[in-house]
Formats: structure tokens, sequence, C-alpha cells
């Protein structure tokens, strides 16, 4: 199990400071501003360089091996239901300030015959399910508590912006659908806060893009 909380000079959290900072500069940058390329390979090569520099290792205890394989994989499953949960409360919530339908990925609404559904599948692993949880839960989470603390109210906070942060990482949704994936950021950053580990909330971020992937292609 990965810990949270470690020991920080001044100098050590500034630099912590300043990754968070340029974290979410760049989720901003790409997102909102159109400025510069997608912020997720951006964030995974940026994370591994300060696990490596910083931490000594490229994954840095991100991907803890689990005590129970069966454990975990049921966790990843309690996530997809809370996901979709959430969604129930929070997408009449959007749609009440927001009238205007969530846009959706080209990813999902794309995959129109199984070719199509097969690399998308193999997009959403990759890339939702590892890239991102690496750069905002693996990255930008822990850079927001070394910056906060590890005490209930920082990692509050870190959790908070982190979840904001993946939320305008999905700008492109619209107000409603910022909200929603907020939503689903604290949701994830919750299972990792939980397991100390990326592989339930990576397994669960994948397994229920998955579902969005089959069953919008079931709906066609």
């Amino acid at each position: 199990m990965e810990s949270l909380t470690r020991k920080l000079s001044p100098g050590q959290r500034a630099i912590s400071c300043a990754e968070m900072g340029l974290a979410i500069a760049l989720v901003l940058a790409h997102n909102v501003y159109r400025a510069t390329p997608n912020e997720v390979p951006l964030l995974l090569v940026l994370a591994l360089i300060s696990f490596r520099v910083r931490e000594g290792r490229w994954l840095a205890g991100r991907y803890v091996q689990p005590k129970s394989w069966p454990w975990t994989i049921g966790l990843s499953i309690a996530c997809v239901c809370l996901l979709e949960l959430k969604d129930l409360i929070v997408e009449p919530i959007g749609r009440h300030f927001w009238p205007a339908p969530e846009h959706v990925s080209s990813i999902i609404s794309g995959a129109r015959n199984p070719a199509h559904v097969m690399l998308s599948l193999l997009f959403v692993w990759a890339f939702a399910g590892f890239a991102e949880e690496i750069g905002y839960r693996g990255y930008l989470f822990r850079r927001a508590i070394d910056v906060f603390g590890p005490s209930a109210w920082g990692t509050g906070a870190a959790l908070l912006i982190s979840s904001i942060a993946f939320g305008f990482g999905h700008f492109y949704k619209g107000p409603a659908g910022i909200l929603d994936s907020t939503g689903s950021g604290l949701v994830l950053g919750g299972l990792y806060l939980y397991t100390r580990s990326l592989w339930a909330s990576s397994l669960g971020h994948a397994l229920n893009d998955t579902l969005a992937v089959v069953l919008n292609y079931l709906a066609v």
C-alpha cells in the first residue's frame, strides 16, 4: 500500500506546488484554450519524469501489487456502480442548470461497427484507464497532497482540486459534462485514496468507459 504521508522540506513543497500549477495549466491550455496538444500524454510524461527524479521509480508505487485481486476487481466493479449511480444524481442537476445535452466523446459515439468498437476499447483502456489515472490521480492528486498536506482537510482539498481539473479535462462535454466528470473524479480519487493504489481506479475507469462504448454500439 502506497503511503500518502511524506515529509517534505519547504523547497520540496514549493516544487510540488509548481508541478501542481503546471499540471492544471496544461489541462486548461488544451481543453479551454486549445493552445497545446492533449494534456493526458503531457501529464503522463511529466508524471513519469517527476516520479523518477523525485521518488526514484518510474511509477513510484502507484501500481502496488494488490493483496487480493478478487477484492480489487470487486472494488473496480463497485466503482462502476458508483459512477452510474452518480450519473442518476448529477445529470438531472446538470440538465436543470444547463439544459443543452452533454457532448459525447467521439471515441464512444464513433464506435459504429465491431472494428471501431475494438479500437475504442483499446483506446479507453490505455488512455482513460491508465494514462488519465496516472496523470490525474497518481500525479496531480498526489502533488496536491504534497502542497496541502496529508491531513483530512488537506487531502480533501487535493481531492477537490484534482477532480475539478479532471472535470475541465472534459470541457468539450459542456458545463453539465464538466460537473459530471468532476463527480467522476471524486469517485475515482476516493477509490485511489482508499486503496493507495491505482489498480482499482484504473480498472473501474476502464470498465465504466467500456460499458459506455458497448451501450452506445448496441443503441446504434
